[in-house]
């Protein structure tokens, strides 16, 4: 088994392009993503930018990510780009990003895609939202950041944010902490403490990814 880690940075759809905003509101620009094995090691990384084919990139989202059109003009579009990531994957894994952001959009694209790639067709299967579970294994009832989450587990953002291979790498940073039961419970037992109802017995964190995660694959 192969854990795959994916970050996607985008750009909205210009809005003249009616009526592919009915489907797909948002283009992925750019595929950053972190492999680890089935003991949580790196053994690989991957970065493609991706030519988007409604609208250039928005000002607003070049100085978010830094990604201007010229450094998309000779990049793969999504079709090609998305193939050759999941040729990158490989087989026997699972994805996590972020968010449910990232799964929407590709499933939006997907859906406006003349001939899509039989392997997206069921890549729901597949994803999971770690930013889910991560906060459900603090008990927290809303979504927090990569950067606060990362701040609570008392580590130092690593790289850029909005960057998506470091998106990527920190949430695996995250998920990896996560199989480290005692090391997680010891940096997270603050919060846990403040979250934990004094009179319910103390379920290991161990047993609370192992329960969600079970219920995320049914």
């Amino acid at each position: 088994m192969r854990y795959i880690f994916v970050d996607f940075e985008m750009n909205p759809v210009h809005k003249s392009f009616a009526d592919i905003r009915e489907y797909c509101r948002q283009e992925i620009i750019e595929i950053g993503a972190v492999m680890l094995d089935e003991d949580y090691r790196e053994i690989s990384t991957y970065r493609q930018y991706v030519r988007p084919l409604y609208g250039t990139v928005q000002p607003k989202i070049t100085e978010i990510t830094g990604i201007t059109d010229d450094m998309l003009k000779d990049s793969p579009v999504f079709a090609d780009a998305i193939g050759a990531f999941l040729d990158w994957c490989g087989e026997d894994y699972e994805i996590y990003a972020w968010g449910d952001s990232d799964l929407r959009v590709l499933l939006g694209e997907t859906d406006i895609l003349p001939e899509p790639d039989e392997r997206l067709l069921d890549i729901d299967l597949v994803w999971f939202d770690f930013q889910q579970i991560f906060i459900d294994l603090l008990g927290l009832q809303n979504r927090i950041s990569l950067q606060h989450a990362v701040g609570a587990a008392e580590n130092s953002f690593n790289g850029k944010a909005h960057d998506a291979m470091w998106d990527a790498k920190n949430t695996a940073d995250l998920f990896r902490l996560s199989q480290d039961e005692a090391l997680f419970e010891q940096k997270m037992e603050p919060i846990l403490s403040a979250l934990r109802p004094s009179q319910s017995p103390k379920a290991t964190i161990g047993d609370q990814f192992a329960s969600m995660l079970s219920a995320f694959q049914e």
